[in-house]
């Protein structure tokens, strides 16, 4: 549940399966944003109640150095 408006969205994805998102992504991950205009992130505004969906791709482009 998001607790303030807008939100902002990002991804990462470890290929070794190792990460367990407690701590910083390890380096070589790869990293991705909610934008419509990357490398800018895009907010997200949601009405209280109300539920938003939004898609989220990235490639080998961006990574944790």
């Amino acid at each position: 549940m998001v607790q303030k408006v807008p939100a902002f969205v990002s991804a990462a994805y470890d290929p070794s399966g190792a990460w367990d998102a407690q701590s910083p992504p390890p380096s070589g991950s790869s990293l991705g944003m909610y934008s419509k205009n990357p490398p800018n992130p895009e907010p997200i505004d949601v009405a209280s109640g109300q539920t938003a969906k939004v898609s989220i791709t990235f490639d080998d482009s961006v990574k944790v150095p």
